[in-house]
């Protein structure tokens, strides 16, 4: 397990899951704001249909009190609807009580809202509800003549935003997930496969194997590239072992000459020595120091025999 969090395939695929994992954040981000909209958006016209039906004279104030009606223009989560004179006296509404009513006797109206002053519909979000406060005006198109309060509950466009959110979280892990696990395993059984190839033939070479070779086919990529390179050095590496072991090969059947030639020196001498020490004449002694001299010498030649033998133990191993 150590090993492979070494590997350069999980590296890979810890970079292939950050990228995914910024690229579907950035786009998530972008989806779920521009989804969200436009279900606020849809929310709004649906909210805003009665009074705009009503301001072009394509339905009557009077169906603001038609619960069906109203529920198939706004929604189901409708709450509240009402035609609303600009003396602020509720003249229709979904709720038959509040007839004759003025606005200002209701705890959850804001009289702000239904301002003469203001030439616009207001849109207004306040404690989980949406609230349209459409004008219809005159004949002249300038002077108000009522206000269309419409109200819904903002829970299903709340619900249907956290669903799409759900949607796209779920089915981003998916395709994180699935395009990691195919991405991961074109490149193990691609790259990565031709990569180990290539450290198995190093490997080889390391352990002193200058026959193995990057076996066939070769591609024409950075990494055919690397494999016919590595095939070139091994072919270098063994041209050079070969000429390497004939040179020690002729060095050591010098070294063999050169060893008979010791032994042929060494042997008369230690008889010349055996006879000359025997005889106590004083004319001997010079000769005994000169053959003792090579002696000394051939004696350092035995101890720097070592590396013969070091020469041998080489090729017998190459």
């Amino acid at each position: 397990m150590k090993q492979f969090f070494k590997s350069l395939t999980f590296k890979i695929g810890v970079l292939i899951i950050i990228a995914e994992i910024i690229v579907l954040g950035v786009v998530g981000v972008v989806y779920i704001n521009r989804f969200s909209n436009e279900v606020d958006r849809r929310s709004i016209e649906r909210l805003q249909l009665p009074g705009k039906l009503m301001r072009a004279g394509l339905l009557d104030y009077d169906a603001v009190g038609d619960e069906n009606m109203m529920r198939e223009l706004v929604g189901e989560n409708l709450v509240n609807g009402m035609v609303v004179g600009i003396n602020h006296i509720i003249y229709y509404s979904l709720n038959s009580s509040l007839l004759g009513y003025s606005i200002s006797d209701l705890d959850f109206i804001n009289l702000n809202w239904f301002n003469v002053d203001i030439s616009y519909d207001q849109i207004i979000e306040e404690g989980g509800h949406l609230i349209s406060v459409s004008r219809v005006y005159y004949p002249d198109g300038y002077t108000p003549q009522w206000f269309v309060y419409m109200e819904i509950e903002t829970h299903e466009s709340v619900v249907e935003k956290r669903n799409i959110s759900i949607l796209f979280i779920l089915g981003s892990l998916i395709a994180l997930i699935l395009t990691s696990i195919i991405i991961i395993l074109s490149f193990r059984f691609t790259v990565l496969k031709r990569m180990k190839n290539l450290l198995g033939v190093l490997r080889d070479v390391q352990d002193g194997d200058l026959k193995a070779r990057v076996g066939e086919p070769i591609s024409e990529d950075e990494i055919g590239v690397l494999q016919k390179g590595v095939n070139s050095m091994t072919e270098e590496l063994q041209m050079s072992q070969m000429k390497i072991k004939q040179s020690l090969e002729q060095i050591q059947r010098n070294i063999e000459q050169f060893g008979f030639l010791i032994d042929s020196i060494r042997n008369p001498l230690a008889v010349m020595l055996g006879y000359l020490e025997l005889d106590s004449l004083d004319s001997t002694e010079p000769l005994i120091k000169q053959l003792k001299e090579v002696e000394k010498i051939l004696k350092q030649i035995d101890q720097e025999w070592i590396i013969s033998e070091t020469i041998r133990e080489f090729l017998r191993k190459y």
